[in-house]
């Protein structure tokens, strides 16, 4: 083998070595996702050797109805060892864009809320539509959403009510504190007072006697 193979060797191997490096770092820097795909087609295929090793890489694209997505798929064998691993490797990117002018189907509803607008069959790119909750509930998120790409971005939340529970308070041995004696509903995010019946005494911590509704769980305190 003259000095020309050697180098040759050498320079394959080690041009060998960077790709798959690469191929790594771009592996670690991103957030594999496996998606059931719609559809996917190949789109080439790379081919090197070098002496006793050689590589192969193949790549295609899979759509998966938010965008692209691009897995490559390394082959390295050597055969001096007889010995061969297969590497996969995927990230999620803006490969392709969809298309901006699909329109959009009829707006998702939302439980204990409704849309501002009466709805239709069909609505053009940057289109948008408002949503409110019903009485006591409390929106959470963007109120208004907008067509993109043939897709509605995420819709609001109504946040559900609380209603106290008399059989609770009355096996916890509590009752409604003063501010709250005249309100049996109250809303996310509103305080309900309590306090012990008469002749009981606190079995839980002062700060569970004001407790917070939250999408319609509430907390009770415990007196005995």
């Amino acid at each position: 083998m003259n000095d020309f193979q050697l180098y040759s060797r050498h320079l394959g191997y080690y041009v060998l070595r960077l790709r798959i490096l690469l191929i790594s770092l771009i592996y670690q820097a991103s957030k594999t996702a496996r998606v059931q795909v719609q559809t996917s087609h190949l789109a080439s295929t790379d081919t090197m050797e070098s002496g006793e090793a050689s590589c192969s890489l193949s790549q295609h694209v899979e759509r998966n109805g938010q965008g692209f997505l691009m897995m490559f798929f390394r082959s390295y064998s050597n055969t001096v060892k007889n010995t061969s691993v297969l590497l996969e490797y995927s990230f999620p990117g803006p490969l392709a864009k969809e298309n901006p002018k699909e329109k959009c189907g009829p707006p998702p509803a939302i439980d204990n809320g409704d849309m501002t607008t009466f709805p239709t069959s069909e609505y053009a790119p940057g289109s948008s539509v408002e949503y409110q909750c019903q009485s006591l509930y409390v929106l959470e998120g963007n109120k208004v959403i907008t067509c993109r790409y043939g897709q509605w971005s995420e819709p609001p939340k109504c946040l559900d009510v609380c209603m106290v529970s008399e059989e609770t308070m009355r096996k916890h041995n509590i009752q409604l504190g003063w501010s709250s004696k005249k309100k049996r509903y109250f809303q996310t995010r509103e305080t309900v007072q309590f306090q012990c019946n008469p002749g009981s005494r606190r079995q839980t911590s002062q700060q569970t006697f004001r407790a917070t509704c939250w999408d319609g769980k509430l907390t009770y305190p415990v007196c005995k």
